[in-house]
């Protein structure tokens, strides 16, 4: 499968997954990406995408398995993008999740 095809098959699964909460709880994250593709987890919170909002930590983690259980499905091992379409994966394979109640995420809106 090409990588363009993954990165689309990546964000369905993204975007139809997520359950969206409100209330406090747990927020699933993902990491900008330095110049040179990598996963910037040192970036401030401002520059990370908020993917949802989960009741617990438990939820959260699990999102972020099935998440990356499906990237793994279709692109296989990847912690550098090489290209724009390859982006959303290597994001995934390093997403987080938060409290939402953490300090460092005061005052940022969802970004999703």
């Amino acid at each position: 499968m090409k990588f363009r095809h993954a990165a689309a098959f990546a964000l369905a699964v993204v975007n139809g997954c997520a359950q969206v909460q409100s209330g406090s709880g747990w927020v699933l994250m993902l990491p900008p990406l330095s110049a040179d593709g990598y996963a910037d987890k040192s970036a401030p919170f401002a520059k990370w995408q908020t993917l949802g909002s989960y009741a617990g930590a438990t939820d959260c983690n699990a999102a972020i398995a099935r998440f990356q259980f499906a990237v793994n499905s279709q692109v296989g091992p990847i912690s550098h993008a090489g290209g724009p379409m390859q982006t959303e994966a290597v994001q995934i394979m390093n997403a987080e999740c938060f409290a939402a109640d953490d300090p460092r995420l005061a005052g940022l809106a969802p970004s999703r």
